[in-house]
């Protein structure tokens, strides 16, 4: 297998490094070393033919064959999986959108319904990161979807531009979210009185509208980085760094630790030193404070089982393209690190659906809440069925009279 930097660098397959488009570069791969096999066979034969006799030609011949029947298998098995892969990949990616739509926006609407969690320093940072999920599944996997499908980029430039900056402004937004919600729960379980009087919903607010700004700063450069690119009459969605290719691992780089290493250690230390406040706070006495206790605990398993899902969501999509971009003379590309690929982008766009069901997993408010909404979906419906029924009984119209007994003849 040809290595991964020795294709034809104008390819934008090779600047990108996109999944269909790696697919393309693996396949012109195969049917060039098919190609180059045949012909340096070909070329032995015909040496052959000049300097031994008629029955090594025969062999030279068999060899020849049996070479091009195998790397025909070897097509047609490639063939047959990239179709498989083809009605898979993509109804992952409808699932994920439609699902994922639907869970943050059923999540969106109950946390502002409710005016408890609306006021609530959780409540809030749950919403800010339902948003953050929803705007990265409207914005980037449908159009990755289609690019996946159809191999180029239809949209124009400025929408290659303005979808990679949603990607990596809703990304940043995400982690720095969790970020701010494991701060919140170390402060209160670490200062609960000061809390409780000095604290108020504003500052929340306050924090996640510094979480946006800073997010989407962050998510400039990927919008001037990124930029269409023309090849035999076909437009591809591709970075600019084949002038520069040695800043695109730093690009990738600095997105790996601002978006994922930095977060999550802090969070990691601020969880622990969460933990092991509330163990010493197990000696409170009293109903409220007992309550009090079992609400933290909650909110902090929410908050931790939020960051496990997203460290593990991610983490192979950081570590494709680390290693891509810092050990691609190590290995050679093949059709089993293009599926890793394949698998790391859908653990990463999968992450977003799976967000309000971890959050409806470990909150019993939530559960509850969304079950009274559906039942008073069903009364409204109910309701709205019987009056319409009534009112059409009402409206038949009443043209009897009464017939006295004495004109009716038998």
């Amino acid at each position: 297998m040809t290595s991964l930097y020795s294709v034809d660098d104008n390819h934008p397959s090779t600047l990108i490094m996109s999944l269909c488009q790696n697919k393309s570069l693996l396949t012109m791969m195969d049917y060039g070393e098919t190609s180059n096999s045949t012909n340096s066979n070909h070329n032995s034969n015909n040496s052959n033919c000049m300097n031994n006799n008629h029955t090594s030609i025969n062999n030279s011949n068999s060899d020849n064959n049996t070479s091009a029947n195998s790397s025909n298998n070897n097509n047609s098995n490639n063939s047959s999986n990239n179709r498989l892969e083809m009605i898979i990949v993509p109804s992952i990616y409808a699932v994920a959108i439609v699902g994922g739509c639907i869970a943050n926006g059923a999540l969106i609407t109950l946390l502002c319904k409710n005016r408890r969690q609306k006021y609530n320093s959780t409540g809030i940072l749950v919403l800010n990161l339902a948003i953050a999920d929803l705007l990265f599944l409207l914005f980037w996997v449908p159009f990755h979807t289609i690019i996946y499908t159809m191999s180029i980029w239809p949209f124009g430039d400025f929408m290659c531009r303005f979808i990679h900056y949603m990607q990596f402004s809703s990304m940043f937004a995400n982690v720095f979210t969790l970020t701010a919600m494991a701060v919140n729960r170390y402060v209160a379980i670490r200062f609960p009185i000061w809390t409780r009087l000095r604290r108020n919903h504003k500052d929340v607010v306050i924090i996640s509208l510094v979480i946006w700004i800073v997010a989407l700063c962050l998510g400039i450069p990927s919008s001037l980085i990124y930029t269409t690119v023309e090849y035999q009459g076909n437009f591809y969605c591709t970075d600019s760094f084949q002038d520069k290719r040695h800043l695109r691992p730093t690009f990738f780089l600095l997105n790996f630790l601002i978006g994922y290493v930095i977060p999550l250690s802090t969070i990691l230390i601020l969880s622990t030193l969460t933990v092991c406040n509330m163990w010493n706070s197990t000696n409170m006495e009293g109903i409220n404070a007992a309550e009090s206790l079992r609400n933290k605990r909650r909110a902090t398993k929410i908050v931790i089982s939020l960051v496990l899902v997203f460290a593990c969501m991610w983490f192979p999509y950081h570590l494709f393209w680390i290693w891509v971009n810092y050990f691609h003379d190590s290995f050679e590309w093949s059709y089993a690190f293009y599926y890793f690929q394949v698998f790391a982008y859908l653990l990463a766009f999968t992450n977003s659906a799976l967000n309000p069901l971890v959050y409806a997993f470990c909150s019993e408010t939530f559960r509850k809440k969304l079950c009274i909404w559906s039942k008073r979906k069903q009364d409204h419906s109910f309701l709205s069925h019987s009056r319409l029924t009534n009112h059409s009984i009402r409206s038949i119209p009443q043209n009897t009279q009464e017939i006295p007994m004495d004109k009716i003849s038998l």
